[in-house]
Parts: C-alpha cells; structure tokens; sequence
C-alpha cells in the first residue's frame, strides 16, 4: 500500500518509524555528481598543496636525517604523505558535495573481465607505441632547459640504500609507485575533476582531465605518457561508466614502467644492442594492441551514442542503481518488499527540486554551477601547474 508526506520540506522525522527504517535498512545508490565548478576548485587546492606541502616537510625530513634517520623511512613517509593528501581532497569533494568517491553518478565500480582485459591492452598498446617519441620529447625539452641555465632532471633517482634494501624496493615497485597512485589519484582526478568537467561534454572530459593529469606530475619528463595515458583511462571509464577500469590502467602502467625499467637495465648488461631490439618489436605489438582495444570500446562508445540518439533509458552501461527519489513538496515511499525506486539515465534526474536518500536522510542534488566562472578556473590551474613545472627546472 502507497501513501505520502506532504509539505514544505522533506523531512527524515516526517515519515513514519517503519518507513524510515525501511529506508534506511536499504542499499541505495548515489545518483549524485559534481559540477563544473568543483573539478576546478579541486585542481588549483591540489596544485596549492603540493606547492606547500615540501616546505612543510622538508624541515621534519632534514631534522629526521641529520638525527640518523633511515632515507627509506623517508621514501615511505614521502610517498604515503603526497598520495594521503592526494586521497583526503577527493575525500573532502566527496563528503562535502555528498558524491560517491568512485562510484554512482552514473557510474559503478565492479569486475568485467573482458573489459578489463582489453583496458590493459589498451594502455600498454600506449605506452608500447608512443614510449621512443616520449623520450624523444624529454630529451628535446631537457635540451632546450639547458641552453637557458635550466636543470634537464626528469625524475626520482632512488639512492643506493633504497636499491640495497630488498622490502623497501619491493615495496616501491609493487605498491608505492603502482597500487597507491591507482587508487588515490584515480579518486581525484577520474573521480571529481572528470565527472566535473562532463558539464562541458564528453570529448572536453576526456581530453582536459588527461592534460592536468600529466600537467600534475610537476616534471616535463612525465607529459607526453601521462597526457596520453590519461586520456585513455578516462575515454574507457566514460565509455563503460565503469571506474575500476580505470583503476587497474593506472595501476597496470605504473607497475610495467617500473619492472620493464628494470628489465631493460638487466638485458642491456648482457646485450647492449637489447633495447633497440626490443623498441622495434614492442612497437609493433603496441600497433596491435592499440588497433584491438579501440575497435573494441569504440564499439561501445558508438552503442551508447546510438542510445543517446534513440533517447533509450537504459542499456549496458548506463546507471543500473536504485534509487529513492523525492521532491520538496510530496515524498512517496511503500512498505511492499519492491520499494518505488527510478531507474533511469542520471541526466534525467538533475533537478533541483528532486532529493535523494542519501545516508539516512533525504539530500537534495547538486546545484549547476557559473561555466565561465569554473572555465576561468581551470585555465587559472593549467597556467598554474606549467608555471610549477618551469619554475621548478629553473630553480632546482
């Protein structure tokens, strides 16, 4: 049997006891996303706290060091307090804006292991093809640095007591450098700035979220893979709207790039000619990898673009939670075992005056934000970042 709360206001205590326990002993999902605006205050509050964030380190890593303090505890500390903070602003976002971190508005977060398979080609066919014209573009621009006084460092060379300390180094190559960025990075950036920057469309989300991504790095030497590692990932967890796939790129390339480094260094001991060997044939698989994982997603790109076309509501991969839906005036609910629930493309859902459960109580969705204003912002942090990276090769 059906009934109704009529009001001004939803509120949790007008609903009965029984109703409001019924709701809240559900699994709801969180149809909720962000909006343009949040992407870019996110961005530039990054970007701000890795610029302050060694200032206020290194006084405790040098007093650390100087008292006899082990350089790999330093490591640990470095790489758990970037990727914390990293971690904690998509966390911030996420309770503030009351949007699942990795998860909802429109998208899941599970195991699809077809689609996970053909991620991984996809990302390594990426680095396979474009790895000899990264390093090109490093050298050039590491070339340029130095003619104006600047410094050509590219990266984190790892100090002898870190290579002699077995645990530490695995450790380094199998969870600091893969695991941790795969999670905490990916909350960020394909979990607030891209669904915030899908205000302005598809293509803009895909292509802008991978450009400061690798504008994030702070280190020219990272741009070129980054920029186009990240425009993959996203163009995938746009496509299946799922952010696990996501997920396993980021974490599947980092952990390449570190073993094959390795393994390169290893082979060229023995074979020196071992490197130019291998550029000619991971070029070739890269081709192949490449060509199948796009003909692949594309395929499902151009299925839900049909569907878009159609005005179909639902189809694979589309929003498949449920959720409890209200509006300010008449909140319905039902204590039948199938509660009354929407399922429908999140577009669809974006009212103001529509609310949602959202733990334990009714909240209302987020409010659309200035374009212009959150345009302005963004380019404040592109500028931002590549003023960092200069800066930073020209000082250090």
């Amino acid at each position: 049997m059906r009934k109704s709360v009529k009001g001004g206001k939803v509120k949790r205590k007008a609903i009965k006891n029984s109703q409001t326990e019924y709701l809240k002993a559900g699994v709801w999902y969180n149809p909720n996303t962000y909006n343009t605006l949040d992407g870019a205050l996110a961005y530039i509050i990054a970007l701000v706290a890795f610029t302050l964030l060694p200032y206020i380190l290194r006084p405790i890593v040098s007093a650390y060091v100087k008292a006899g303090g082990s350089l790999s505890a330093v490591l640990v500390f470095d790489v758990l307090a970037s990727q914390g903070l990293i971690l904690f602003i998509a966390l911030a976002f996420s309770k503030i804006k009351k949007v699942s971190v990795l998860n909802g508005g429109g998208y899941t977060f599970k195991i699809e292991w077809v689609n996970i398979l053909m991620a991984t080609a996809l990302i390594l066919g990426v680095y396979f093809v474009f790895s000899s014209l990264h390093m090109e573009f490093v050298s050039n621009i590491g070339a340029a640095i130095q003619l104006f006084g600047g410094s050509a460092t590219t990266g984190t060379v790892l100090p002898d007591e870190i290579l002699k300390n077995i645990p530490i180094l695995f450790l380094y190559i199998f969870v600091f450098t893969p695991l941790l960025p795969a999670i905490c990075e990916e909350a960020l950036f394909r979990g607030v700035i891209m669904r915030s920057l899908e205000g302005f469309g598809t293509f803009v989300a895909v292509i802008a979220s991978g450009a400061m991504f690798s504008l994030m790095h702070g280190n020219y030497g990272q741009m070129i893979l980054q920029f186009l590692g990240g425009v993959a990932m996203a163009w995938v967890v746009i496509t299946t709207k799922n952010f696990l796939l996501g997920t396993v790129m980021h974490f599947v390339n980092n952990l390449f790039v570190s073993v094959i480094a390795v393994f390169y260094e290893i082979m060229a001991s023995f074979f020196p000619k071992f490197q130019y060997i291998m550029n000619s044939v991971t070029i070739i698989v890269g081709i192949v990898l490449l060509i199948t994982s796009i003909w692949y997603f594309g395929k499902i790109a151009l299925k839900n673009y049909k569907a878009k076309l159609l005005n179909e509501t639902q189809n694979e991969y589309q929003t498949v939670g449920k959720y409890c839906l209200a509006t300010v005036s008449r909140c319905e609910y039902t204590s039948e075992a199938k509660p009354q629930y929407e399922i429908q493309p999140l577009a669809e859902s974006k009212d103001d005056e529509r609310l949602f459960f959202y733990r334990n109580r009714f909240v209302p969705f987020n409010k659309k934000s200035n374009k212009k204003l959150s345009v302005i912002l963004y380019v404040i942090g592109v500028v931002f970042a590549v003023i960092l990276i200069f800066a930073d090769v020209f000082n250090g």
